[in-house]
């Protein structure tokens, strides 16, 4: 792999982890990202955050409770 392909491949990670932080629909990211489905973003493309799973959490608490 090319440093320019590895740095391709980097940005697509990053573009859909953000977008999908920021609450972005996954088909709109497998959109701009380019040719995946939702399901390859989700699974691949896709990566946790420092603090998601306590925002995660959080919001679950405020469901149940």
């Amino acid at each position: 792999m090319t440093q320019t392909q590895k740095n391709t491949y980097d940005l697509r990670h990053t573009c859909a982890t953000l977008l999908t932080q920021a609450g972005e629909s996954p088909k709109a990211v497998a959109d701009l990202v380019g040719p995946s489905d939702t399901s390859m973003i989700m699974d691949i493309y896709t990566h946790i955050l420092p603090g998601m799973k306590e925002v995660a959490s959080n919001k679950m608490r405020k469901i149940i409770y």
